[in-house]
This record gives C-alpha cells, structure tokens and sequence, in this order.
C-alpha cells in the first residue's frame, strides 16, 4: 500500500465516530478513537490467525492420519503441524511484545509514567 493510501485509510478511520455521531446514529462497532479501532482490528486478526493455525493443525493431523505409512508424506505431515504451531507462536509473541512496549511507554495504562 503507498503511503498515500494509507494516510487515507487511517485518515477515513478517524472521521467514522464523527460521522456516526452527526448522523445521530450509534457507533455500531462501539470504538470512539482510532485507538479503538485499530484494536478491535488487531484482535480480529488474532483469531482469524488462530482459526487459520487450527486449520493447520487439524490438516496436519488428517494427512498424518491418511499418509499410509508413506515416510514422505508422515514427515510432510509433521512439518505442516509443525510451522503451523511455530507460526501461532511467532504471532503471540509478536503480540506481546508490542503490548509490552506500548504500555511501557504509557499508552496503555500507568506503567512507565510517573503520577504526581
């Protein structure tokens, strides 16, 4: 995507609580800020993800299952269980570290800044 087009998006992202709110129609999707927003989003990505790496998985396990004692396809079969559970768990740290580093720089809550 070009950077033009991103700025739209995020841009068009911001103006839709407004527009809700002039229109005096209910925030259907229930985010105020773009914050929100994109939170809702990242979420939904996480369990598509999750719903994708189960799929995996669940794949694996049938080829597994119908390799017929074929050594190629039992090790295909591992490795797709494998990378599948690797991947989930590259995403869930990525997750985490991201969180980690934006609460530690205040945008999440009260860790890393000072009250007075």
């Amino acid at each position: 995507m070009s950077r033009a087009g991103a700025l739209a998006l995020v841009s068009a992202l911001q103006l839709l609580p407004a527009l809700g709110r002039a229109q005096g129609i209910d925030n259907p999707i229930g985010a105020n800020t773009i914050e929100e927003v994109v939170q809702m989003a990242v979420r939904a990505l996480l369990g598509l993800v999750g719903v994708v790496a189960v799929g995996f998985i669940v794949w694996g396990g049938f080829s597994y299952v119908m390799s017929g004692g074929d050594s190629g396809k039992i090790s295909q079969a591992k490795a797709t269980i494998t990378f599948a559970i690797t991947g989930l768990i590259f995403v869930g740290l990525a997750y985490a570290i991201v969180e980690f580093i934006y609460n530690a720089f205040g945008g999440g809550g009260s860790a890393g800044g000072a009250t007075r």
